[in-house]
């Protein structure tokens, strides 16, 4: 929780600076609600990747990192269950092409409002700050 929380932080600093911010983590469960409210006011967008197993098999074989292979199939359950964001299968995408694919629907689909936990709507449009 410490970490989500000085990342949403840092984020902050980031935007009041005038730069976008990217946190990259596994949003799901619980950690949805931390997000919206340690970046509440602030408009955000949430984005999930999520590849076939097979994929994400064939993508950290080899790795001498840690792999969230074993893990995957929770992950991408409780991902498609967290009902907010733009989500991506990038199963057949290369890196440029999850890019383009990101970009038209960052500030549209994948927006959550900038509101505290509580609130019906989460979702919004791009906002200054």
């Amino acid at each position: 929780r410490l970490r989500g929380r000085n990342a949403c932080l840092l984020a902050r600093s980031f935007c009041d600076a005038g730069f976008v911010a990217v946190i990259d983590d596994i949003v799901i469960g619980e950690r949805f609600a931390h997000y919206a409210d340690d970046l509440a006011p602030y408009p955000w967008s949430l984005v999930q990747l999520l590849p076939s197993l097979a994929v994400v098999r064939a993508r950290h074989r080899g790795r001498t990192a840690a792999s969230v292979a074993a893990a995957w199939p929770r992950l991408d359950a409780e991902a498609r269950a967290t009902p907010h964001g733009l989500r991506l299968d990038t199963s057949a995408l290369t890196p440029e092409e999850t890019v383009a694919a990101i970009l038209p629907g960052l500030w549209t689909e994948g927006v959550i409002a900038g509101t505290a936990r509580g609130s019906d709507d989460r979702r919004g449009e791009r906002g200054d700050g």
